[in-house]
């Protein structure tokens, strides 16, 4: 019996993060809740129909809600509104709320239909307060008050405003107080509706919540699944996906490294998931291209793989992969590129690459070569640095490459950038410079 109390409160995901404050709140059944009824705080009998329910073992609680759940919610409800001040007794039922939900996500429809005025909603913020509840019971509610706010949403117009709200409590004020990872968990349900998915990304959810759990928790599991699912809902909407494609944000990236760490075969299927979902855009693409992803899906394919459903994903993802290589390699790229004014690492900036393309400058009297060259007064030290090496190889692939980047006033530029206070464009320009006088570079020892 015992064991079967135990497992409806372990769904609840404020377990998760606190499996030490677990076997504290077994306490809850010690609890003389019929006191409250006496005294007309509680509606007579519902303080059994709670201690009864948590009596029972897993499959009979299961049974009993599929029959009729309105007794066990509207009793649970009933002690979170009135009975605020026991502290043990509320986080537990919170937590046993929370586990009924996961369990079953059919009886969220069921507490609204209680609710037709929003009142739970009400009453579970109130949970949502610093200094006077533990963490442990903020968490269950905040990730009960996201079940349920997301589900109003498809339902109910009034869900917005909750929903905003709820967002910026998630973003602004939680992190500091119960962490990022609990964060995280009750982010999962909300971010499944778009709006939500805008209003979390508008008040900078990516950065204050997201982006850090790839530094803290990379490694662990279950709060990178968590993560990714949060990502993978985002990327779903194509109007969001500029997201992924910010510098200081470098998600693609980060999901790349976690698929390259990770054994778990359902942050595997997350992962390759969302980024899936980005190659419809020609940018997401390049990054994936330029940060080895098809390396890793390779590593990914040697394994023994269960789910077919990863085992797909790495298929059709090797293949996206290989096939963007091919396109991406070419010199369109590199002028892509170009007109950005922004150089990246990559297949575009290699020896093999300048063999085949040098004579490629050519066109337009070197038009080309000359908007490289200006690419040497950018305030970006990786295009710089790049720009020098792509100089340098012109110079020793072309024919003439030599003299005309002396022409166009490339190596005058370089020489300048000898004296840069960046050590990577200084040593990038010295080798420039050795590349532009040397006649023959293969002897250079």
């Amino acid at each position: 019996m015992a064991e079967g109390r135990d497992r409806i409160m372990a769904f609840s995901v404020a377990f998760v993060t606190r499996p030490g404050e677990y076997l504290n709140n077994k306490e809850f059944i010690k609890h003389d809740i019929q006191k409250y009824e006496s005294g007309d705080m509680l509606e007579r009998g519902s303080g059994q129909v709670y201690l009864e329910f948590m009596k029972q073992d897993l499959e009979a609680q299961r049974q009993k809600l599929k029959a009729d759940p309105k007794p066990v919610l509207k009793a649970l409800f009933s002690i979170l509104e009135k009975v605020r001040e026991e502290p043990a007794l509320t986080s537990s039922v919170l937590a046993t709320l929370d586990g009924i939900l996961v369990d079953d996500h059919y009886l969220v429809t069921e507490v609204l239909r209680l609710d037709p005025d929003s009142k739970f909603v009400g009453i579970l913020k109130q949970y949502l307060t610093f200094g006077s509840y533990s963490a442990l019971t903020i968490e269950a509610a905040a990730h009960v008050l996201s079940i349920v706010i997301s589900e109003m949403a498809i339902k109910r117009k009034s869900a917005l405003e909750h929903g905003k709200t709820h967002m910026e409590f998630l973003v602004n004020q939680a992190p500091s107080e119960i962490g990022l990872e609990a964060v995280v968990y009750a982010l999962v349900p909300i971010l499944k509706v778009d709006s939500f998915k805008e209003e979390f990304l508008k008040i900078g959810g990516m950065r204050a919540v997201l982006v850090p759990m790839f530094e803290q928790k990379s490694g662990f599991h279950q709060a990178m699944y968590s993560t990714i699912c949060c990502l993978w809902m985002i990327s779903l909407n194509k109007e969001l996906q500029e997201y992924f494609l910010r510098k200081d944000y470098d998600i693609i990236h980060k999901v790349i490294k976690e698929l390259k760490r990770t054994e778990k075969e359902k942050v595997i299927r997350v992962a390759l998931g969302t980024l899936k979902n980005l190659t419809n855009n020609e940018d997401a693409v390049e990054v994936m291209v330029d940060k080895h992803l098809l390396n890793t899906i390779d590593n990914i394919s040697r394994r023994v793989i269960k789910d077919q459903d990863v085992v797909e994903l790495v298929k059709d993802m090797g293949n996206i992969m290989e096939s963007s290589i091919k396109v991406l390699s070419t010199y369109e790229k590199w002028l892509k590129e170009l007109e950005k004014g922004q150089l990246v690492p990559g297949v575009t900036h290699t020896e093999s690459f300048w063999k085949e393309n040098a004579k490629h400058l050519e066109e337009n009297t070197f038009l080309n070569l000359k908007k490289l060259v200006g690419l040497l007064d950018s305030d970006d030290a990786q295009t710089v640095v790049l720009a020098l090496h792509d100089i340098g190889e012109f110079s020793r692939h072309h024919p003439y490459g030599k003299t005309v980047v002396d022409k166009v006033g490339g190596k005058i530029k370089a020489m300048e950038l000898l004296q840069s206070e960046e050590p990577q464009v200084n040593q990038a320009a010295l080798l420039c410079i050795q590349k532009i006088m040397i006649r023959d570079w293969q002897q250079l020892s």
